[in-house]
């Protein structure tokens, strides 16, 4: 299974964010590039 590894994005989020907060604003570009980068790998599998 393919794994995407983004350490300071990781950190950044488990010290700004719970459970359900919304994502910061100027976390949102990482954010949306780690999901597409999971939708894409969704897509390829079936």
């Amino acid at each position: 299974m393919p794994v995407l590894e983004n350490k300071p994005l990781a950190r950044t989020l488990h010290k700004t964010v719970k459970v359900g907060m919304e994502i910061p604003a100027d976390l949102y570009k990482a954010v949306a590039e780690v999901l597409a980068y999971v939708y894409r790998l969704k897509q390829k599998r079936k």
